[in-house]
């Protein structure tokens, strides 16, 4: 939720967060309020994270690229289902970690 967004103390931490805001609205099969929470709050932050990530560990940038691409193709395909999304989404959070950890920004926590 919002409140979360603004305890986040990093680009990468308020990505990360936007996605797990994105997670708890497709578990709760909410995909308009995923789509919103996903496009409006870590969109661009994924790809300024893959753009630093690319510097320092370029296969970490892909796989960051990649599972974005997965989301992004979900939410723009139609409706998906509620366990393809969160899977999506899941390792999408998981690969944003990863690449937050690898550019040196470690406050990035998993989703709860």
């Amino acid at each position: 939720d919002e409140a979360n967004d603004g305890e986040a103390t990093s680009p990468a931490a308020r990505t990360h967060a936007g996605l797990c805001t994105a997670l708890a609205l497709a578990d709760d099969d909410d995909v308009s309020g995923a789509r919103a929470a996903f496009y409006d709050r870590s969109h661009d932050g994924l790809h300024e994270l893959a753009a630093t990530a690319t510097d320092v560990d370029p296969a970490a940038a892909a796989r960051l690229l990649e599972a974005k691409q997965r989301v992004e193709s979900l939410l723009d395909g139609g409706a998906p289902t509620r366990a393809d999304l969160t899977s999506a989404l899941g390792g999408l959070a998981d690969a944003t970690a990863r690449a937050a950890e690898d550019v040196g920004e470690p406050d990035v926590k998993g989703c709860d």
